[in-house]
């Protein structure tokens, strides 16, 4: 079986064109909210066994207290930043279940209100 490890590039700010994330896309309009919960808690699942994995890694250089090259540096830049801009993009996915929810909600209970 081959397990060779995926090839990436380096792109013009030095950073890798491959996401640590595979959840970067956004979700489709289209699904309905029982869908976008399950999807969104999918991406959340994912940044935490991320975050969680990148926590023990720096927790671990740092107690080894090893002079870090510019690669390693670099990487954790990487990661750093990825983590941060998945945070944001997680609250912006919640941001948007949570105003489908009350828009549906919102529609049901004006319904409810008629009658």
């Amino acid at each position: 079986m081959n397990q060779e490890r995926p090839i990436s590039s380096t792109n013009q700010q030095g950073k890798s064109d491959m996401p640590l994330f595979s959840s970067f896309q956004q979700s489709d309009d289209k699904l309905s909210l029982a869908q976008e919960l399950v999807l969104l808690s999918d991406h959340f699942a994912e940044f935490v066994c991320i975050n969680a994995f990148l926590s023990e890694a720096f927790s671990s250089m740092l107690e080894k207290q090893e002079e870090m090259n510019e690669e390693v540096v670099r990487g954790a830049q990487y990661c750093s930043d990825s983590l941060r801009a998945r945070s944001f993009e997680l609250k912006s996915e919640l941001d948007q279940v949570r105003e489908k929810y009350l828009a549906e909600h919102e529609i049901h209970l004006n319904q409810d209100k008629d009658l």
